[in-house]
């Protein structure tokens, strides 16, 4: 897949579209959620998962991530 230089963010909003139908796909309401860091690098990304694969209220897609950032 190739990109448009010109919006160098679209490569972001790609994968997080594809992280928010990952969620949709398990059950979830359809959010996704990347970290990048200042060399534009993604150190981290999630989707919801509040429902699925067992309720937890604080299983948003920016809790993920921020989970996965700590481990």
């Amino acid at each position: 897949m190739s990109f448009d230089y010109e919006y160098q963010d679209d490569k972001y909003i790609w994968l997080t579209n594809v992280l928010a139908l990952k969620a949709v796909d398990s059950g979830n309401f359809g959010v996704g959620c990347i970290l990048v860091d200042s060399s534009d690098n993604i150190i981290a990304e999630g989707h919801n998962e509040v429902f699925n694969p067992y309720f937890r209220s604080d299983r948003h897609a920016e809790m993920v991530v921020m989970d996965k950032l700590k481990t």
